[in-house]
């Protein structure tokens, strides 16, 4: 499973730990801030990765 701090939405500090997920802020959630370390909820894995960029999540 993909960790939110390997994905390429994912934009936060890796001295924190905590960082914005552009896909919730997308969808304008209240809860955008995700832990690096967390797995991702949001569908993305790390085989959809390449090159920076990701699939968009199924459904």
């Amino acid at each position: 499973m993909l960790r939110c701090k390997d994905c390429p939405h994912w934009y936060g500090g890796e001295d924190y730990g905590y960082g914005s997920c552009r896909l919730k802020l997308r969808r304008e959630e209240q809860r955008f801030l995700t832990f690096g370390q967390q797995e991702c909820d949001e569908g993305m894995e790390e085989g959809a990765v390449n090159d920076g960029r990701a699939g968009a999540p199924d459904g």
